[in-house]
């Protein structure tokens, strides 16, 4: 037998003698190792979402500065401990009740026992303002330019017209009206236009009660030129009888594309007060109409509006 044969025959021997000695031998190595490696002690850190319950506005109170998004948190511990620990998704952390200061507990994170929670920032700094209501009212931003000839039909109506905000008293006394998103005139023509509109931007911890968009219509004419008709005789309408009105003559002062007021005859247009159903014994002032206008003419204003009518 050769020398190489004799040395692998030993080592066989070697390795089945006392087999199932040697197996128990390794389990308990490999144990002990486990219990000694598992019993130091380890670190690791995670970056945690926080998740707000703020004060409802019943409370009548209002959180001004920002809450972080994420804090620190790091964890010591026993090693085998710190590594079942995959992942800390989000800690919530309830301010209804609190005051100038909130502190994050270990108990918010719901870690196993033994193991020591460090968080930084370890504390948020509160700053809280009473909370303030107001109705405000909302102003139409207009952009571009219309085409030649064309113009706004009075100013655009928005509804609402008016629209609850809340939030911290300071920035909300500090409001005079709500702005929308600019509303584009160019390519428009004539006729009544409408448009769901949204507000500008707020500042922060600002909400509005009637929700974000507006309603806006506008109208657009032809442009207009004016002219001023003087010293219109005013008739009486719906009365028998005589009476005396002062003034008796108004200013009439109209609006209409450049053709029509060329051709507009100030013997045409009639400037009446309506008496039917009117008490007259004690005199009373009494709107002027303007009758005869051209159909693409209106009436800017007269100048008085109102005439003081009694009986002869």
């Amino acid at each position: 037998m050769t020398a190489e044969a004799t040395l692998r025959q030993r080592l066989k021997r070697l390795l089945q003698e006392n087999l199932g000695l040697k197996l128990f031998s390794l389990a308990v190595a490999i144990g002990l190792f486990t219990v000694v490696h598992g019993a130091e002690s380890g670190q690791r850190s995670f970056q945690v979402q926080v998740v707000a319950i703020l004060p409802p506005a019943s409370k009548g109170k209002v959180l001004v500065n920002k809450i972080p998004d994420k804090v620190s948190v790091r964890l010591s511990g026993s090693q085998s401990v710190i590594n079942s620990i995959r992942s800390l998704e989000s800690v919530q952390i309830d301010l209804t009740g609190a005051h100038e200061y909130y502190y994050f507990e270990p108990s918010l994170f719901g870690l196993p026992a033994g193991i020591d929670v460090q968080v930084t920032p370890p504390s948020l700094t509160l700053d809280w303002q009473a909370r303030l209501e107001r109705k405000l009212p909302v102003r139409v931003q207009l952009s571009g330019l219309m085409s030649p000839g064309l113009e706004l039909d009075g100013s655009p109506s928005v509804t609402p017209s008016r629209v609850t905000v809340s939030g911290p008293r300071l920035s909300v006394e500090q409001l005079k009206d709500l702005v929308t998103e600019p509303v584009s005139l160019a390519d428009l023509g004539p006729g009544t236009h409408r448009r769901h509109v949204p507000l500008l931007p707020l500042p922060e911890n600002i909400a509005v009660a009637e929700g974000n968009e507006i309603d806006v219509e506008l109208s657009i004419d032809t442009k207009k030129e004016h002219r001023r008709l003087r010293h219109l005789e005013v008739a009486a309408l719906g009365v028998n009888g005589e009476v005396v009105m002062r003034p008796a003559f108004v200013d009439v002062l109209v609006a209409a594309p450049q053709a029509e007021l060329d051709e507009l005859n100030p013997e045409h247009l009639v400037p009446v007060v309506e008496l039917a159903g009117v008490d007259l014994a004690a005199g009373a002032v009494v709107p002027v109409a303007v009758r005869g206008l051209p159909e693409e003419a209106r009436v800017v204003r007269t100048e008085p509006a109102d005439v003081l009518v009694r009986p002869k």
